[in-house]
């Protein structure tokens, strides 16, 4: 459990150091499957994720219902690149490193079941909005998405396979700056709209009464594969069942 834990740790901080190239309006992050058993199961999962200089994922979910879910999530990411331009006056190339936050906030219904006591089965739909914030340029996007997984419950630990499809419409875009010469305000303009595949790989294992989640990403644009986005995520959580931990756990002791 340590060297999963550790090889985790090191992988994510080889991924927090790298530098992108150019700015990046969207990334994929954590895999929208909850995890909830029965009802009134709520889990918190709180994530750190390895994009360009990190970033971090809460999530809440409960389930009002037996095999029904509601999720709450709230992502922040930072994006650091290096842009490079040519003054128009001198013709010197001028390297400036720059940053862009992303702040993503989505919410979520789904459903849920067990089967064979091994196997877990879920699909949710979401909405939510995003907003990116360069130096000077920023803006938002809409972003809705179904996201059906299956999870192979082993007792100590569990492995799941995630998809996501998704659909973003980038609008209220501001002010504006120059990469490679191009002004980035009408290169979102003419690429705002874009449909998106995602797959993850997950595995979670339990400490106690949590689970260390370890997770891998990979994204897809269907509609411009040279879309300015990551391709890939990496995550690290740790994910808690409030209902087990206090109701079950924390009275039962008392």
């Amino acid at each position: 459990m340590r060297s999963s834990f550790a090889f985790g740790i090191v992988i994510i901080g080889l991924l927090f150091s790298g530098t992108s190239c150019s700015p990046v309006y969207y990334t994929p992050t954590v895999a929208i499957s909850p995890g909830l058993e029965e009802k009134d199961d709520m889990i918190l999962m709180g994530s750190m994720i390895a994009s360009g200089s990190g970033g971090l994922n809460l999530e809440l979910s409960y389930s009002p219902l037996n095999n029904i879910g509601v999720l709450l999530r709230k992502t922040e990411l930072y994006k650091e690149y290096t842009s490079f331009n040519t003054n128009t006056t001198t013709g010197v190339i001028i390297r400036e490193n720059r940053r862009i936050k992303h702040s993503n906030f989505d919410v979520g219904v789904g459903w849920y079941k067990y089967f064979f006591e091994a196997i877990h089965l879920n699909a949710y739909a979401t909405g939510g909005r995003g907003f990116f914030k360069d130096d000077i340029f920023r803006g938002s996007f809409l972003k809705i998405g179904i996201h059906p997984s299956i999870i192979f419950d082993f007792n100590r630990f569990d492995v799941g396979l995630h998809s996501s499809f998704l659909k973003l419409n980038y609008s209220n875009l501001h002010y504006d700056f120059n990469f490679r010469e191009e002004s980035q305000f009408a290169y979102l303009t003419a690429n705002n709209k874009h449909s998106i595949r995602e797959f993850f790989l997950s595995s979670r294992f339990k400490v106690n009464r949590s689970f260390l989640d370890f997770q891998i990403g990979f994204s897809d644009n269907l509609s411009n594969p040279s879309f300015r986005q990551d391709k890939v995520s990496v995550s690290i959580g740790l994910v808690l069942d409030l209902d087990k931990l206090f109701r079950k756990g924390l009275l039962k002791n008392k």
